[in-house]
């Protein structure tokens, strides 16, 4: 990576990189569909056995993980909502049922646009889960991730955002 950005590894057999609507409905389509699918039939072939918790993984352990970086959570929501494709319907069904498929989405959200996001329907599905990473301090004033093991005095604190005072969730 030359100069630190994910667009850098294009070309890596690994990854994908995606920057168009159009891109990302055939990325759905015939690569993470096809995935999903697998795994889902696993999922509930584990879930009718019984399997649950450390189980439950090991048996999902021969999956390699997806990892999904999303650049800009809120121009990425405004994308899926407006494509032509129905994306919003896909990516609502993987947020939703999605947890347990080792497949992770990460993204970044600039808390000064959040309030565009939080309309979407695929949105509120994503931040459900309240797990993340906040950086910059201040954490009281995010409204999506949870920090309830968090001193609430570490709450109130504000720094500029740094991944070396990142606070997780």
């Amino acid at each position: 990576m030359r100069n630190g950005k994910l667009k850098d590894l294009h070309g890596c057999d690994r990854l994908k990189l995606i920057t168009t609507p159009e891109e990302l409905y055939e990325y759905c389509i015939n690569e993470l569909t096809p995935v999903f699918h697998e795994r889902n039939v696993k999922k509930h072939a584990l879930l009718e056995q019984g399997l649950e918790g450390e189980e439950y993984y090991e048996g999902m352990a021969g999956y390699r993980p997806v990892f999904i970086f999303i650049t800009n959570l809120v121009t990425f929501m405004k994308q899926v909502h407006a494509d032509t494709h129905s994306m919003k319907e896909f990516m609502g069904t993987l947020f939703r049922k999605g947890e347990g498929h080792k497949i992770t989405f990460i993204a970044i959200l600039p808390l000064e646009d959040r309030g565009e996001a939080a309309g979407y329907e695929a949105f509120n599905l994503f931040t459900q889960y309240r797990t993340g990473i906040h950086t910059g301090g201040n954490i009281s004033q995010d409204p999506y991730l949870s920090f309830e093991t968090v001193d609430f005095r570490d709450c109130l604190l504000y720094t500029s955002p740094s991944p070396r005072d990142a606070t997780l969730s």
